[in-house]
C-alpha cells in the first residue's frame, strides 16, 4: 500500500479514534496482541454527534472530551460524559485532524487553512494560532514535559514538518532528525517520540525537549502511523510489514511484536493496563494487549484487637490488586468518622474510639484506578476499667486500714499488684510485709484493694491494675499514695533512717 492510499483512508479511519478510548475502558482482561472476545467492550451503545461530519481526533482533559472534525458547520463538539454531546463553533473552518490537552489548555492543529492551530481552555470558546511556514497535513499533537509538540506528513520538501510550543499559542519551528512523513508524535518516560509513514527504517525519531531531535532505527521497514506510550514503553502499529507492533521501552532501542492479524493498523491508544489498536480492514479490526485496571478487591481476614481508646485492625491484602499496584489502605470504624491509613502496610492502629464501647472496622484498598470494596472486622469490644479509688492528694494514716480501689470491667482483671516503697526503693519479701499490709478481692471483673501502713517515714503504696480479655490489648491503670508522718514511726527495716 503506497502513502497516497494510506492518505486517501484517513478520513474514515479517524471515526475508530474516538471509539478507541471508550473501548479501552470497557475492555476487561485480554492478554496478549489478539483480537477482542466477547467482554463488555465487544458491545457498543451508538451515541449520537452533534453534526454528521467527519470527525478526526478526541482528547479529554478538565472533565470534559472534545472531538475536531475536517468538515461540518461545527467542527468542534465537546461533551462531559462521552454520551451527550455539544456542537461548538471552530476557530475557523479548517480540516482539523489532531487535538490533544496539557497544561489547562485545549489544542487541536488541522492539515490545511490559515492558522492551523486553535486553542481553548474550555473547549467552547476557541482562538485562532498563527503556525509557522505553509506546512499541509497537520498529523497529531502531544503534550509533555511543559511543551506542545505536533508533526506533519507536510506538502512539499520545504514545508516544517515538526512545530513545539510552551503554550499552546506561540509556535516554533523544529528541525526533524529525518525529513519523512511524520504521522504520529507521543510523550512518555521522559521523551518525546514521533514515527513515519516513509523512510524504511528511518522512520523513528526522538526529543526530550520536542525541540532536538534524533533520528532511530525502526524494528521493521513498515509504513509505521501510531504510536502511544505506557506502562513503560512505547508501542507503534504499522500499515504493512511482517511483523506490525513495534515496542520499545526509550524510543530508541525497538522490537518487533506479532500483531494479531496483518491488517492495515491505524491508530492505538493506552489507559490504564491495556493498549488499544484499530485498523481499517481486516476480519478483527481491534486488538488488544495487556490487562485494564480495576479497582482493587477486597482485604481479607481483617481482625481487630482492642486498646485504650484505640483498636489496632489488621489485615491481608487482596489477591486481586486490579492490575497496578495497590497505593494505601483505610480503615474505618463503622458509624464513625475515625479512621487511620497506611501506604502499604497491613495494620494501622485507630484512636479517638470509647472504651467499653463495640467496633465493628472496615478495611479498604485503593490504587491507581480507585478504592475497592471494604471487608468488614468481626465486633471489637474496647475494654473499659471504672476505678473508684481514693484521691491521688490523700495520704494514708499509719495502722489504719483503708480501702483504697473499688473497680470493676467490662473485660477480665488480669493482674491487682501491690508495692510499696521506702524512701523510693521498692520493698519485698519480709521488708514488705513488715511494711505494709494489703487486702486483695479479685473476680474477673471486679476488684478491691485495702492496705494497712504499718510505718510512715518516708513510705509509699501503689496499686496497678490491669485488666483484659480475649483479643484484646491490655488496659492498665495505676495509683500511689504516700503515708502520713504522724504518728512519725520508723519501719522496722534494714536501712531504715
Amino acid at each position: 500500500m503506497s502513502i497516497s492510499d494510506t492518505q486517501s483512508s484517513r478520513s474514515l479511519t479517524r471515526l475508530w479514534v474516538i471509539m478507541i478510548a471508550a473501548l479501552a475502558l470497557a475492555l476487561t482482561t485480554l492478554a496478549g496482541w489478539a483480537p477482542a472476545q466477547a467482554a463488555p467492550g465487544d458491545t457498543w451503545t451508538a451515541r449520537m454527534a452533534a453534526e454528521q461530519n467527519t470527525w478526526n481526533s478526541v482528547a479529554y482533559g478538565n472533565g470534559l472530551f472534545v472531538a475536531v472534525a475536517n468538515d461540518g458547520a461545527n467542527r468542534v463538539m465537546t461533551s462531559p460524559d462521552g454520551v451527550t454531546w455539544t456542537a461548538r463553533t471552530a476557530a475557523n473552518a479548517n480540516d482539523w485532524k489532531a487535538v490533544t490537552y496539557g497544561d489547562g489548555l485545549f489544542v487541536a492543529l488541522s492539515e490545511s487553512g490559515n492558522d492551523q492551530v486553535m486553542t481553548t481552555p474550555d473547549g467552547i470558546t476557541w482562538t485562532s494560532r498563527a503556525t509557522p511556514g505553509n506546512a499541509l497535513l497537520w498529523e497529531s499533537v502531544s503534550y509533555g514535559n511543559g511543551t506542545f509538540v505536533a508533526v506533519a506528513v507536510g506538502g512539499f520538501p520545504a514545508d516544517p514538518k515538526v512545530i513545539s510550543s510552551p503554550d499552546g499559542i506561540t509556535w516554533t519551528t523544529r528541525t526533524p532528525a529525518i525529513d519523512e512523513s511524520f504521522e504520529s508524535v507521543t510523550y512518555g518516560g521522559g521523551q518525546f517520540v514521533a514515527v513515519a509513514a516513509s523512510g524504511g527504517t528511518n522512520s523513528v525519531m526522538t526529543s526530550p525537549d520536542g525541540i532536538t531531535w534524533t533520528g532511530r532505527t525502526a524494528a521493521q521497514a513498515n509504513v509505521w502511523f501510531a504510536v502511544t506510550y505506557g506502562d513503560g514503553q512505547f508501542v507503534a502499529v504499522a500499515f504493512n510489514g511482517t511483523d506490525r507492533v513495534m515496542t520499545s521501552p526509550d524510543g530508541i532501542t525497538w522490537t518487533l511484536q506479532n500483531a494479531a492479524e496483518q491488517n492495515a493498523w491505524r491508530d492505538i491508544t493506552y489507559v490504564n493496563g491495556l493498549f488499544v489498536a484499530v485498523a481499517i480492514n481486516g476480519t478483527n479490526r481491534i486488538m488488544t494487549s495487556g490487562t485494564l485496571w480495576t479497582v482493587p478487591g477486597a482485604p481479607t481476614n481483617v481482625s481487630a484487637k482492642s486498646g485504650d481508646k484505640k483498636a489496632k485492625v489488621s489485615w491481608t491484602a487482596p489477591a486481586n490488586t486490579g492490575g497496578t499496584p495497590i497505593t494505601g489502605y483505610t480503615v474505618t470504624a463503622v458509624g464513625t468518622t475515625d479512621t487511620c491509613t497506611t501506604t502499604g502496610a497491613t495494620s494501622c492502629e485507630i484512636t479517638g474510639l470509647k472504651n467499653g464501647k463495640s467496633y465493628t472496622f472496615s478495611v479498604t484498598a485503593t490504587n491507581a484506578e480507585g478504592t475497592g470494596p471494604a471487608a468488614t472486622s468481626t465486633v471489637a469490644t474496647l475494654t473499659k476499667v471504672s476505678v473508684n479509688a481514693l484521691g491521688k492528694s490523700k495520704k494514708l494514716t499509719p495502722f489504719d486500714r483503708t480501702r483504697v480501689v473499688k473497680a470493676k470491667t467490662n473485660s477480665k482483671f488480669k493482674k491487682v499488684k501491690t508495692r510499696c516503697y521506702l524512701q523510693g526503693q521498692k520493698l519485698t519479701g519480709k521488708d514488705k510485709a513488715a511494711a505494709c499490709t494489703f487486702k486483695k478481692e479479685k473476680a474477673n471483673t471486679k476488684a478491691k484493694v485495702w492496705v494497712t501502713p504499718n510505718c510512715s517515714v518516708g513510705l509509699t503504696v501503689e496499686v496497678k491494675i490491669v485488666a483484659n480479655a480475649s483479643n484484646a490489648s491490655k488496659v492498665t491503670w495505676k495509683r500511689d499514695w504516700k503515708v502520713k508522718n504522724q504518728p512519725r514511726v520508723l519501719c522496722p527495716i534494714s536501712g531504715n533512717g
